[in-house]
């Protein structure tokens, strides 16, 4: 008898001895896996000389809708704008007056103060578009007439009809363009006509890339022509219009501002649809401004050029794991952009969803380059498998 209890208690304790085991075994085994370890190298692509013609006066500015601000020359000071000034108002009366594309929006009345202030501008030489009291005029025909033949006179009316007086508008137009961070540019009247409506080229560049952003305003400065009431057909004073990509915007030319010139042009370069932004300030005369803007223009596609910033198969890291495990990680194909050749790129790296097992070609994350507002991106790939821990590491560890 006392031989069978010696054997039941050994057996009972062989068999918890063996319980312990696998709950110490199962707890070791179950313990959570330390995450994997991942490093990456930087890339960066340093910037090369551009060469721009700009012209030996003033100063000028040009930039690109999403790569931004490309090139400057010049001290980016105030000076007088002349007619460039029109895009201010254009903006504050859409924004005051809203108006889609195909709508012609309310009538405007012409009464005696816009007679006035034809006789005024024409007098002095600025450029009008003839009115006469009582006539009828819609919204879209006034920023037709103010925008394509540049009338001076049209600038004023929108502005009174927009705000109720002149001073109403300017004190308008100033405070929207200090919400617009614009330090240099401040009006004085609504034409531009004053020298003391001022700006730099490179905030007309930031107002012309507002106003192209406009569908009505873009529509309407891309306007050869238009007819307007009394006045007739009006032709653009913008004559690149058409040629060279120039889809608009804005000229201006006064005593004391020389030739100024805003221009939208679109480009296809390197198989990558552009819109570029420009402006020429201070130049002898208008079409010197227009001219010279033309040259700039035609420089672009050299400035231009595709960067191959890593390879296919190029390692760019590594994971590693706390069981002596590791994986280079790579690039999946050839990363390249378009960039403007006066630009520095930085590419980084972004890792995430990495987890054991992992196979061969498995995607790890992505490099991303930043271009003016958008981000160009490459997947990042695992050149090896990365395998899980094995069972007696997960015991012993």
């Amino acid at each position: 008898m006392m031989k069978m209890f010696m054997g039941f208690r050994l057996k009972t304790w062989f068999l918890l001895f063996g319980v312990c085991l696998l709950l110490i075994g199962s707890y070791l085994y179950t313990r959570p896996i330390p995450q994997l370890t991942a490093s990456t190298v930087s890339f960066s692509s340093p910037a090369k000389p551009v060469s721009l013609p700009w012209p030996t006066y003033g100063q000028g500015a040009l930039a690109e809708k999403d790569f931004g601000l490309l090139a400057t020359h010049g001290e980016q000071k105030a000076v007088p704008m002349a007619s460039t000034a029109k895009i201010v108002t254009a903006l504050a009366v859409i924004k005051q007056k809203p108006l889609k594309t195909g709508e012609q929006g309310p009538i405007i009345t012409i009464d005696q103060v816009d007679v006035d202030s034809y006789n005024s501008y024409y007098s002095r030489g600025g450029a009008v578009a003839k009115v006469v009291a009582g006539e009828q005029i819609s919204q879209y025909q006034a920023l037709q007439a103010m925008l394509i033949p540049s009338a001076n006179n049209f600038a004023g009316t929108l502005a009174r009809w927009a705000f109720g007086s002149i001073e109403n508008y300017v004190q308008y137009a100033n405070q929207m363009l200090a919400d617009m961070k614009l330090k240099n540019t401040k009006v004085a009247d609504a034409s531009g006509f004053s020298p003391n409506s001022v700006s730099s080229a490179d905030e007309l560049v930031s107002l012309g890339k507002a106003l192209m952003e406009s569908p009505v305003l873009a529509e309407v400065v891309s306007q050869q022509t238009a007819e307007i009431a009394v006045a007739g057909k009006v032709n653009n004073i913008n004559w690149l219009l058409g040629s060279d990509g120039v889809v608009g915007i804005k000229t201006g030319s006064t005593d004391e501002a020389g030739g100024c010139f805003v221009f939208a042009a679109k480009r296809q370069i390197l198989g990558q649809d552009m819109t570029f932004i420009g402006a020429v300030m201070a130049a002898p005369n208008r079409n010197q401004a227009i001219s010279d803007s033309r040259a700039v223009l035609r420089s672009l596609e050299a400035n231009f050029e595709q960067r191959i910033i890593t390879k296919k198969g190029q390692v760019v890291g590594g994971l590693s794991a706390a069981w002596d495990a590791s994986a280079d990680i790579v690039v999946a194909d050839d990363f390249k952009v378009v960039a403007w050749k006066g630009a520095s790129l930085d590419a980084k790296n972004q890792i995430n969803g990495i987890k054991a097992p992992m196979s061969a070609g498995s995607t790890v994350g992505q490099m991303k380059v930043t271009l003016g507002i958008n981000d160009v991106t490459t997947p990042l790939i695992l050149k090896n498998s990365l395998e899980s821990p094995p069972w007696h590491w997960r015991l012993l560890r």
